[in-house]
């Protein structure tokens, strides 16, 4: 049977059709497959964050490089049950996709005290600041950015006239959807980090790491948006030079966390 992207059966007893897990380890080995200048890199950072903080969280960590500028290679796609960026797989059975979903797994295994911080807990006065931004930027953000750089790649690689047509439709889609949605989410971030220097409060939280690949990828793409808004382009430098952050560029080996077919 093909590995799913959220099913796991834990090794242990069974008995009366249910699974007695009391017999094994509560964490089991993480390894994370990493798809060069993708959205992997925050699991990466993730993980490095938790060993900074005392926390057992030994992984092991594959690297991928793109086929022809942008498509994962078929081995990459042989493990991720959706063929994207990120997938872990664990000693004891685990598939699982989707950076959030990776994210709240790890910590659920390697935090479960929450003495970390990453994910204030439901009496934190932060709680509300951390899931609206935890899942803002995967749900709003992410997807405009991934659907302009679908258009902008279009619009370079379809043979002329078609070319053409691309870029005039991406630049009303762009100035019509995209960027509004692009610059409310700004606005909003803008305000928190002016008045925290995190996005949900006085701490680090998985809310960061999983802002830091949208953000910067925006920034990137867009300099003129990290002038605009300069809280975000400083709180944006400010999680890039945590120590944590700079052991997980170094693991993956690349200066530039982002995809960019420029």
């Amino acid at each position: 049977m093909a590995a799913s992207c959220y099913r796991y059966i834990p090794k242990g007893v069974q008995q009366n059709n249910k699974i007695d897990t009391s017999q094994t380890s509560r964490y089991s080995m993480i390894t994370v497959h990493h798809l060069d200048h993708s959205q992997s890199f925050r699991i990466v950072w993730l993980l490095e964050e938790l060993k900074a903080k005392g926390k057992n969280v030994d992984y092991e960590l594959k690297l991928y490089k793109r086929e022809n500028g942008m498509m994962a290679p078929p081995d990459y796609k042989a493990i991720s049950p959706l063929g994207t960026s990120p997938t872990v797989t664990t000693s004891d059975g685990l598939v699982l996709s989707e950076s959030n979903a990776i994210i709240e797994y790890i910590l659920d295994v390697a935090d479960p005290d929450g003495s970390s911080l990453l994910r204030p807990k439901a009496t934190s006065p932060d709680r509300n600041s951390f899931l609206f931004w935890f899942h803002s930027v995967q749900g709003s953000m992410q997807p405009m950015l991934t659907v302009d750089i679908i258009f902008r790649r279009a619009s370079k690689k379809a043979p002329f006239p078609i070319s053409s047509i691309f870029g005039i439709v991406s630049s009303k889609v762009r100035d019509a959807v995209i960027m509004p949605r692009l610059n409310k989410v700004l606005e909003l971030a803008e305000r928190d980090v002016q008045k925290s220097p995190f996005l949900a409060g006085d701490n680090l939280t998985a809310a960061d790491i999983s802002a830091v690949y949208p953000f910067y990828s925006l920034f990137s793409r867009y300099p003129e948006l990290a002038e605009k808004y300069p809280a975000c382009k400083q709180w944006l430098t400010k999680i890039s030079s945590l120590p944590s952050f700079q052991a997980a560029q170094e693991k993956v080996g690349e200066d530039d966390i982002v995809f960019t077919d420029e």
